[in-house]
């Protein structure tokens, strides 16, 4: 019974000692600033998955607007032309 006592104290001991490792390597002094640095990892990872979904959007936003801009000169110069044509035959009369 005492060994196992013994034994249930070395592992927790060995417990603390990791959670202090663990602790140390972020910085952070106790579990509830744990618990509050690990609230934020999570939050930074999410806002970092929306942003890459929001450039994402954005890359398709531009190449559809580069696709109208191109439409719409192509409208326009087509519209030149005809109207050029236009006074060409205004002129001959």
């Amino acid at each position: 019974m005492v060994s196992n006592i013994n034994k249930m104290k070395d592992v927790i001991r060995d417990l603390w000692k990791d959670q202090n490792k663990v602790f140390q390597q972020f910085g952070v002094k106790s579990p509830t600033e744990y618990q509050k640095f690990m609230k934020k990892a999570r939050k930074i990872k999410e806002l970092n998955k929306d942003n890459g979904k929001l450039r994402q959007l954005l890359k398709v936003h531009i190449e559809n607007s580069e696709k109208l801009r191109i439409e719409t000169q192509t409208t326009v110069e087509t519209l030149r032309e005809e109207f050029d044509l236009l006074v060409q035959v205004n002129s001959l009369k």
